[in-house]
């Protein structure tokens, strides 16, 4: 039976409506995340084998609907649950494959309870900006010792390094680690000053010079600085018998009249260490128990170095920061993962933080002359005209100090 012109129009009307529905179906922002994160999932082997009934061989892949995914204008937001038994790690491992469906500004989070991944990917990169003095004090003003990670998808991100102890900074020349240094020690001095008592190791001799004269001391010999190491041995030996002698677990919880100053020590290049065994032990001891004495460490370099690296005082480094790296075996010794080693040559400032995970962030830009001129207004021109008077061991040592005394640091007022 022949069709009418009418019935075949409006066979290819009902088609028309059907293929046109499907592709709406198809091309759905929702669907589409989804059909990426099934096919993620599955190339990546990311699920969970049990054997069924006669030996069957089930696959249990990490959940999610529809539900779990919402779509905004600059983002979509992805969350999923892992099968019980099977780790993060195996999401951690595939990572790249996730880049490759959703982009590479991606934020990986994970619940509390190791199950829930949450992901945000991102339309856009975070963009170079400039140090800004009055929105990063502001940032930082309840954080006991602050440290600026830069910007992120989420904005600003400052974190306490009390909560997280011992930073990692490693990036090759001209990716920006030496600016993230300055950004980060110029709003020690200048934010907490009061509070923090900076030691700085310039063994290259060409980062550090701007805080002569603010920081408490800045050297550039690795005599001096095995000095500064054997001082902070002996200051958290003093600060052991204090919380000892209280029954406390922190200095922060000591009475405000004994309570000492945190202490950082920052050590640029620290690979050059590699050979002085003595300083490297006290270093990794610093790592291990710093965090309830308050002292705390900055390490930076050029290249993650296994032979430097090793395992007690890199997993004793809470955070690390990887700028750019020549290759992802870099990348994977500072942070265990490759993702440093995919920023690109032009991306300024951009590195890798692994903070609760690993996401990409920007660092601030701050000039030298500007951090000269934030600087300027606390250097110790102030304190010498109130008789200052240089510490050495020879005037005091910890054996002569009381008890209750506070026996670190390279100034003390003269009585």
């Amino acid at each position: 039976m022949l069709l009418s012109s009418a019935g075949i129009a409006k066979m290819v009307g009902v088609v028309g409506s059907i293929g046109g529905a499907y592709v709406a179906y198809a091309t759905h922002p929702v669907n589409v995340a989804c059909g990426k994160l099934n096919t993620v999932l599955r190339m990546g082997s990311i699920y969970m084998s049990i054997q069924g009934y006669k030996g069957r061989q089930i696959k249990k892949y990490p959940s999610f609907s529809k539900k779990d995914i919402r779509i905004y204008l600059n983002r979509t937001e992805i969350s999923f649950m892992l099968p019980i038994g099977l780790l993060p790690d195996e999401v951690y491992k595939k990572k790249d494959l996730f880049y490759q469906a959703f982009g590479s500004e991606l934020e990986f989070e994970l619940s509390k309870d190791k199950r829930r991944f949450f992901i945000k990917a991102y339309n856009q990169e975070v963009k170079m900006f400039d140090y800004d003095k009055e929105k990063i004090a502001e940032a930082v003003k309840d954080i006991p010792l602050p440290i600026v990670v830069g910007n992120t998808q989420s904005g600003l991100v400052v974190y306490n390094m009390v909560e997280n102890p011992h930073l990692l900074i490693t990036g090759e020349t001209g990716s920006g680690k030496s600016i993230q240094l300055r950004s980060i020690l110029t709003t020690l001095l200048t934010q907490c000053k009061d509070r923090v008592e900076l030691y700085c190791a310039d063994l290259k001799r060409t980062e550090f010079h701007i805080f002569k004269g603010v920081a408490n001391d800045v050297v550039i010999e690795v005599d001096d600085l095995r000095k500064i190491v054997n001082n902070i041995s002996s200051a958290m030996n003093h600060r052991g018998k204090l919380l000892n002698k209280y029954g406390l677990a922190h200095v922060d919880d000591l009475p405000e009249d004994v309570k000492p100053k945190y202490i950082v020590f920052a050590i640029d290049e620290f690979v050059l260490l590699k050979k002085q065994n003595d300083i490297m032990n006290k270093l990794e001891e610093i790592s291990s128990v710093g965090r309830a004495l308050g002292v705390f460490l900055i390490l930076s370099l050029q290249r993650a170095d296994s032979t430097t690296m090793d395992g007690i005082l890199k997993n004793n480094l809470t955070v690390r920061m990887a700028f750019r790296a020549s290759s992802a075996v870099n990348s994977r010794i500072a942070i265990d993962s490759g993702e440093a080693s995919e920023i690109m040559n032009k991306e300024k400032g951009k590195f890798a933080l692994s903070l609760d995970g690993i996401r990409f962030a920007q660092a601030p830009l701050l000039a030298l002359d500007d951090a000269k001129a934030m600087l300027e207004p606390h250097k110790w021109k102030e304190v010498i005209e109130s008789k200052v008077v240089d510490l050495t061991e020879e005037e005091y040592s910890t054996e002569d100090a009381n008890e209750d005394d506070e026996v670190f640091g390279v100034l003390a007022y003269e009585n």
